[in-house]
C-alpha cells in the first residue's frame, strides 16, 4: 500500500512561487518568516503551506484581513 506524502518545495521552488530572489526567499526562511523545516542542512517546505501562506499574504496586501502584513507574516501559516 501506498503512503500519501504531501508535496514538497526546495528554497529553490519557493523563490520562483513567491517572485522572490534566492537570497529573499533564504532570509525569510531563516528568520522564520515563511515556515519549512529543515532536513539535513537543506530546507524543504510543503507545497500546501506555501500556497496557503501567500494567498493570506494577497488578502492582506488587498486589506481583505485584519491584520497589518508584518503580523501576519510573522505568523505560523498552519494557524487558522
Amino acid at each position: 500500500m501506498k503512503e500519501h506524502l504531501p508535496a514538497v518545495k526546495t528554497i529553490q521552488g519557493v523563490a520562483a512561487s513567491l517572485r522572490l530572489s534566492l537570497s529573499a526567499a533564504r532570509k525569510r526562511a531563516e528568520k522564520g518568516k515563511i515556515r519549512g523545516q529543515k532536513v539535513g542542512r537543506r530546507r524543504r517546505f510543503r507545497k500546501e503551506s506555501i500556497e496557503k501562506w501567500l494567498s493570506r499574504v494577497r488578502a492582506v496586501s488587498m486589506g481583505e484581513g485584519g491584520t497589518t502584513s508584518s503580523e501576519f507574516v510573522s505568523s505560523d501559516p498552519e494557524s487558522p
